[in-house]
């Protein structure tokens, strides 16, 4: 489980593995070091290390779930072959992240092979879904890679309802 990055995703992201509690035997969620340093933004390339002494241990099969900055980090991992997810659960795309620093984005969405489900609240604060939707054109194709517009006015995804449904059928069908 990879969070978002400000500081309160700390806590959205417990609380998020609490409500998960019971769909999947063991859970890791990655606790970002700039949470404990007091620094303002995530070092991708020390929570790509970090993943990269942790994931040796995960139980395969095995998904990831993450939101907005956890899904660059996810996808650079799956890059760099540092983790091999059988699907993806996305959430809250930090469209003008991906557009100003992460320009392979979409590129490496399209080389993973695994399910990807992305949702995107309507007018998430940091991105609008009708912008998402547009970047990721047809990358989504509603087999492989499915976009799920949510009824939302912030960058929250607290519906666990919709997502612990999107995981269990995302984990039965891998």
């Amino acid at each position: 489980m990879l969070s978002g990055n400000s500081l309160r995703n700390r806590d959205w992201i417990q609380h998020t593995e609490h409500q998960f509690a019971g769909l999947f035997d063991d859970y890791y969620v990655q606790n970002y070091a700039h949470w404990d340093s007091g620094e303002e933004w995530i070092d991708l390339p020390h929570e790509l290390t970090v993943l990269t002494e942790k994931a040796p241990d995960f139980s395969h099969p095995y998904g990831v779930f993450a939101k907005s900055i956890g899904t660059v980090l996810a996808l650079q991992a799956t890059q760099k072959d540092i983790i091999k997810p059988m699907f993806m659960l996305f959430c809250g795309l930090p469209l003008g992240y991906i557009n100003e620093k992460y320009e392979t984005f979409k590129k490496d969405l399209e080389a993973y092979e695994g399910k990807v489900v992305i949702i995107h609240n309507q007018h998430d604060t940091v991105g609008d879904a009708e912008a998402v939707k547009a970047y990721l054109g047809d990358v989504v194709d509603g087999s492989r890679v499915a976009f799920i517009d949510a009824p939302g006015d912030s960058h929250d995804y607290e519906d666990y309802l919709i997502l612990m449904s999107e995981l269990s059928m995302l984990r039965e069908s891998a």
